[in-house]
């Protein structure tokens, strides 16, 4: 995981920038405030994981594998959150067509 230092008005005039190369880059950033480093911004998956005390069900699992599948595979597109809503949305079509 890669790791840099930002100033906190770096961190406010670029936040869509930072947060996306968190988002799609798993990078962490330490947030300093004159200085010192006061926060940090860093991927959910690693507040999630801290405080998960069970391991992972198989339908948790799946859901993490497809999640992953659709990022892959969708990755150079610049999507917004409605647009992965709507790609799960074909995916689940695709999948009852496929059954039917």
């Amino acid at each position: 995981m890669t790791q840099k230092t930002i100033p906190s008005t770096e961190l406010k005039q670029h936040l869509g920038d930072y947060l996306g190369k968190v988002v799609h880059g798993g990078q962490t950033f330490l947030i300093e405030k004159h200085g010192k480093a006061v926060a940090a911004l860093v991927p959910i998956e690693t507040i999630v994981l801290k405080n998960q005390s069970s391991p992972k069900t198989p339908w948790a699992l799946e859901l993490e594998k497809l999640a992953e599948d659709i990022f892959e595979s969708n990755k150079n597109k610049n999507l917004g959150p409605s647009d992965a809503v709507q790609l799960v949305n074909d995916a689940r079509d695709e999948e009852d067509r496929r059954l039917l």
